[in-house]
């Protein structure tokens, strides 16, 4: 496996910190940069592993586009505007966002769009999305993202309730996410629990070794995922 650079972008914070971890062990890694900080002279061969907070987006954008560098970010809380020019970037560079870097939420996703597609669209889902108290953003990136998993599943289906959304912030409870598909006489519910941050760092440094051989474009966990596995939704 050769060596992958990488530039850690919000390294002081909670998983910034859970990343350089990984880096120091892993001798297939090589920590070019921890931003906040000075940019490397050189680094046309790095990518960048961001966990910051919204307002930082703008200016690392505008780094990795002068820069020539790709971008995985794991920073939730992003407006539609930031979104759309993420997804500009994403024509120049590599760019892969995911609100969440768990394996286990990734096929989350694939099961909900299933159970959108052959449940039928009168059955109420209700989701509950529950985390530290210290989190900002309600619901969660990753709420979001399963909410919109099911709404493409079911289309345009007139019969169709939107999903439900309850967000409970307690504790210092990392990441637990419960969709329950409810029809007249059963219900079906799938959960899925994070059990430690570091899981998180570790599907971000993997999509970081996976993006650093993809050319320009816009992509989710879910295409690492598909292309490595070769799973098909």
């Amino acid at each position: 496996m050769k060596q992958t650079n990488l530039i850690v972008h919000g390294a002081t914070g909670r998983m910034g910190r859970e990343v350089l971890a990984l880096i120091e062990a892993d001798t297939q890694l090589e920590l070019m940069a921890a931003l906040p900080g000075s940019w490397p002279g050189d680094c046309a061969q790095a990518i960048v592993i961001d966990f910051s907070v919204p307002e930082a987006m703008p200016a690392l954008l505008e780094a990795c586009l002068k820069k020539g560098i790709g971008l995985v970010s794991g920073t939730t809380g992003l407006s539609a505007e930031q979104l759309s020019a993420m997804r500009e970037a994403a024509l120049t560079i590599p760019i892969l966002w995911a609100p969440n870097f768990s394996l286990g939420v990734a096929v989350l996703q694939r099961a909900l769009r299933l159970c959108a597609r052959a449940l039928p669209p009168q059955w109420d889902v209700h989701l509950i999305d529950t985390h530290h108290r210290h989190k900002l953003d309600a619901p969660s990136g990753t709420a979001r993202l399963l909410v919109e998993a099911i709404a493409q599943s079911r289309g345009d289906e007139p019969s169709a309730r939107p999903v439900e959304v309850v967000s409970t912030r307690v504790g210092e409870v990392i990441g637990d996410h419960q969709v329950c598909f409810a029809g007249p006489s059963e219900r079906l519910e799938i959960t899925h629990r994070a059990d430690r941050r570091s899981l998180f760092a570790e599907g971000a440094v993997h999509a970081a070794r996976w993006l650093s051989n993809q050319p320009a474009g816009w992509y989710s966990l879910d295409d690492c995922i598909a292309e490595q596995r070769r799973i098909r939704a």
